[in-house]
């Protein structure tokens, strides 16, 4: 898939992998038809702000300086998941608030991302609920 700026890429860069790090790439992030370095080059040339930082960004990860984060190399430039690793987000203490984090993180699981919920917001155990209930807590 061709990205928004093209790079150069050398194929002899691939016998800088490891095998653990081609199984890796194998299993987890190569498109159909896609070698080592065409990961690489489709990933640099997506984020690239113009062609010489593209072509920086394929040097560095085609000679191991740096390798991105899982959606980087899985997601980038392609029309699917999202770039990023973690999503941190909040519960408000009412129904409606925990459904719609519920439904926030399922959503966002779906697209590949790690997740960190802050429950503080919700009432402790025995607090007041409605008109004659108490609250159980958090049940982990």
């Amino acid at each position: 898939m061709p990205g928004r700026h093209q790079v150069h890429i050398d194929r002899s860069r691939d016998a800088l992998l490891t095998d653990f790090g081609r199984a890796t790439l194998d299993d987890r992030y190569l498109l159909p038809g896609e070698g080592y370095q065409d990961l690489f080059a489709r990933v640099a040339s997506y984020y690239g702000d113009n062609a010489a930082h593209a072509q920086r960004l394929y040097d560095y990860i085609s000679k191991m300086w740096f390798m991105p984060a899982t959606p980087v190399l899985s997601n980038g430039g392609t029309d699917r998941g999202l770039p990023i690793s973690c999503f941190l987000n909040e519960a408000n203490d009412t129904l409606e608030g925990i459904v719609g984090l519920w439904n926030e993180n399922v959503w966002l699981a779906s697209k590949g991302g790690g997740i960190g919920s802050y429950w503080g917001n919700l009432r402790s155990i025995g607090e007041k609920v409605g008109k004659n209930g108490k609250t159980s807590g958090v049940v982990p």
